[in-house]
């Protein structure tokens, strides 16, 4: 799993998501936050490093999947962005098949989950890969997180977390694994008992953070 054990210093991180709700953007943040790029690109002005195509750039939306990597400690992450409208999901399909995590991107100002959405995480479960729930654009005056949390965690029959919510988060991943369960019964459970369960329940997709 890409989480937990396995020896390969090579993972594949797919980003997914409804047009427009800033996958390109996200990878950019990636990118500038890891140290492997300097200066952060911008969609508007087409100076993004994944939406290189002359058609990206003037409509402003992801029509290919494009592929860039980070050094992280002793790993290369190759992160896939890959197209949000309904027309190209050919190509989020084939990408896919060579991911070891998704991210999975919810704009914060949708008021809706789009039928992209639903259909790129039924996907996801179908492959069995391990995927993170993004929320972006909280900064949008009409953002609305409190919604869209209620809204994933119904499409995930109520297996989406957030991971600051300790306590349910905690009562759900004991519930998961009989030895993790007596130690949080028993008060014994460490920090490193939590990180595991925790990395083995995603790629288990028994949760989606």
């Amino acid at each position: 799993g890409f989480l937990y054990g396995g020896t390969m210093n090579i993972k594949n991180i797919s980003i997914l998501a409804h047009v427009d709700a800033g996958t390109t953007s996200l990878t950019e943040a990636i990118l500038n936050t890891s140290g492997n790029k300097n200066t952060f690109g911008s969609v508007d002005e087409g100076t993004t490093l994944t939406d290189t195509n002359a058609l990206e750039i003037e409509k402003g939306i992801s029509i290919y999947t494009s592929t860039t990597s980070i050094i992280y400690k002793d790993t290369k992450i190759n992160i896939i962005d890959t197209p949000g409208h309904m027309d190209f999901i050919n190509e989020v399909e084939q990408a896919l098949l060579a991911t070891d995590l998704a991210i999975l991107v919810i704009a914060a100002n949708d008021h809706t989950l789009k039928p992209q959405t639903k259909a790129v995480y039924q996907k996801l479960c179908e492959l069995q890969i391990p995927t993170i729930i993004f929320i972006n654009k909280i900064d949008i005056e009409s953002s609305d997180i409190a919604s869209n949390i209620k809204r994933i965690k119904t499409m995930t029959k109520h297996k989406a977390f957030e991971l600051n919510d300790n306590e349910a988060l905690v009562e759900h991943l004991a519930l998961t694994d009989d030895t993790y369960l007596e130690k949080v019964l028993n008060n014994t459970n460490t920090k490193e008992d939590d990180k595991n369960i925790l990395f083995k329940s995603i790629n288990n997709l028994n949760i989606f953070p």
